[in-house]
Parts: structure tokens; C-alpha cells; sequence
């Protein structure tokens, strides 16, 4: 068995995609969020950019 995890899940409106990346990078800076898997069906390879830039490529962004 392993340790305790903790899931979050945020619903953004995809088209607003400088929310989606706000969203991120508080759930990284303020919770720790060590992961961030987005929607492969609505999430665009721009909107996975911008995720990854705005959290600094600290965590995984799939």
C-alpha cells in the first residue's frame, strides 16, 4: 500500500484557455500539485503550451 493521495479536478471552459493556465498554476503554487492531466478531447497542443509555460515545466502536463 502506498501513502495517502489527494486528487483535484477543475472544470475551465476551454476557450478560455488563460484561465486553464491561472487554474494550473495554483493548483501547483497552492496545493502542490505534483501532475496536471487535461482533456484530451478539448485540450489543444496550445493550450498544453501555455500550461506548461505558466507552471514553469514543474510538473507533468499530459
Amino acid at each position: 500500500m502506498t501513502e495517502k493521495a489527494h486528487f483535484y479536478c477543475a472544470a475551465v471552459d476551454m476557450a478560455h484557455k488563460e484561465t486553464a493556465a491561472d487554474i494550473a498554476r495554483e493548483l501547483v503554487e497552492k496545493h502542490g500539485v505534483q501532475m496536471i492531466e487535461l482533456c484530451g478531447g478539448l485540450a489543444s497542443a496550445e493550450i498544453i503550451a501555455l500550461v506548461k509555460e505558466e507552471t514553469e515545466n514543474r510538473v507533468p502536463v499530459g
